[in-house]
C-alpha cells in the first residue's frame, strides 16, 4: 500500500474539514459568545488544519497524485470516516455539550445496558 497516497487523501480531507469548522466558529462568535467559539471551534479547526498540512507537506512526494489506485482510494475513504468523526466530535466535547455517561447518579450497569441496547 502506498502510504504517501493515503497521507495525501487524509491530509486534504483534514484541511477541507477545518474550513466548515472555522465558519461555524465565526458564526458562533457572532451569534453567541466569542469565548465559546474559541473554545469549541478554534481548537478543532486548528488541529485539523495543522495535522492536514503536516500530512500533505511531509507525507507525500511530488508525483503522489498520479499514483492513486483503487486500493488506496478504498483505504482512504475507510480511514477518513473515523478521523472525520473524531474531529467533528471535538466541538461538542470542548464546548461542554457532551458530558458523557459517567455522572454521579448513573451506575455502571446502566451504562453497560445502554451500550448494549444502542447496537
Amino acid at each position: 500500500m502506498r502510504s504517501d497516497v493515503l497521507y495525501l487523501i487524509l491530509g486534504w480531507t483534514l484541511i477541507a474539514l477545518s474550513i466548515p469548522l472555522a465558519a461555524c466558529g465565526v458564526l458562533t462568535g457572532v451569534l453567541d459568545s466569542v469565548e465559546l467559539a474559541l473554545r469549541a471551534f478554534a481548537i478543532p479547526s486548528f488541529i485539523s488544519a495543522f495535522v492536514g498540512i503536516l500530512m500533505v507537506s511531509f507525507g507525500t512526494r511530488t508525483n503522489t497524485s498520479e499514483r492513486l489506485r483503487d486500493k488506496e482510494a478504498f483505504a482512504g475513504v475507510a480511514l477518513v470516516w473515523p478521523i472525520a468523526v473524531l474531529i467533528g466530535a471535538l466541538p461538542y466535547w470542548l464546548g461542554g455539550m457532551f458530558n458523557g455517561p459517567f455522572t454521579p447518579d448513573v451506575a455502571l450497569v446502566d451504562v453497560a445496558r445502554g451500550a448494549v441496547n444502542s447496537w
